[in-house]
């Protein structure tokens, strides 16, 4: 074990007694390669608001809840809790939108097909009723 000197980019350390292994370019490199980011990432909050009203409530809370706290992760330097608020908030926006979209498809095909069903038969007598 001993002295030895480790060159990695234009940092140089020099460790004493601690074995090789401890200091891994892999490692060491990871710290060094990530880039500090200056902007929260992308909330996704008006669009949770907006499926949230138009598409689907339940999921889109879900999305506004986890859009609400990308921005307080990243003020408090966590990035990593940030990015995946933005993700949850994102998946959970487009889950709820899809879902939104689907019921909405499946609502005009059934009043489409009571619009032909009724057509078909001749109308609707107000006598009946």
């Amino acid at each position: 074990m001993g002295h030895f000197v480790k060159n990695w980019g234009t940092i140089t350390c020099d460790f004493q007694l601690i074995p090789e292994h401890y200091f891994s370019n892999k490692t060491f490199n990871l710290m060094l390669d990530q880039p500090m980011r200056t902007s929260p990432p992308k909330t996704y909050l008006a669009e949770s608001i907006l499926v949230t009203l138009f598409c689907c409530l339940p999921f889109g809370i879900v999305g506004i809840v986890h859009a609400a706290k990308v921005e307080s992760a990243f003020n408090s330097g966590d990035q990593d809790g940030a990015e995946r608020a933005s993700s949850e908030a994102k998946k959970w926006t487009m889950i709820g939108f899809w879902i939104g979209i689907v019921g909405l498809s499946l609502y005009l095909i059934v009043l489409a097909g009571m619009f032909f069903f009724v057509a078909k038969n001749g109308g609707l007598d107000p006598q009946e009723f």
